[in-house]
């Protein structure tokens, strides 16, 4: 189990949010500034999945998350396959021109942790492995 403390995407003010994952020994982490992780995933080529946090000023856990999903896909989510799982995460999926743009949404205090992958259309297979990976995504309660 890894543990990441990461600031909010630009957003610095706001407290700080502290995420766990079960990040396979093979990934190789790198950490932003922020303290957000980005993994290099032995033969994916690519974009790196990464885990980021974003602020998002709404009162309710869901309404957090379905504002971040608008962010990422756009109003209405066009063509995103959805699937909702406990704790109130939502794991995304849209299949775009040559890619795979998957994010696991996961209701923070201040706003939503996203777990992102984007796979290519013949690295599809990737992307159970990395949607795995992305189920062990938790947001520590803060003391």
């Amino acid at each position: 189990m890894r543990t990441y403390t990461m600031e909010y995407f630009a957003k610095p003010e706001l407290p700080r949010v502290t995420v766990t994952a079960e990040i396979p020994e093979a990934w190789t982490e790198t950490l932003s500034a922020r303290g957000a992780p980005t993994f290099a995933v032995p033969g994916k080529t690519g974009a790196p999945p990464a885990i980021t946090a974003i602020g998002i000023a709404q009162p309710e856990p869901a309404a957090r998350v379905e504002a971040a999903m608008e962010l990422q896909y756009g109003a209405g989510t066009p063509g995103v396959t959805r699937a909702s799982l406990e704790g109130g995460r939502v794991w995304a999926v849209r299949s775009e021109e040559s890619v795979v743009h998957a994010r696991l949404f996961v209701p923070a205090p201040d706003g939503v942790v996203m777990a992102v992958a984007i796979v290519r259309h013949e690295e599809g297979a990737r992307l159970a492995e990395i949607e795995a990976v992305f189920g062990t995504v938790r947001v520590v309660a803060a003391p």
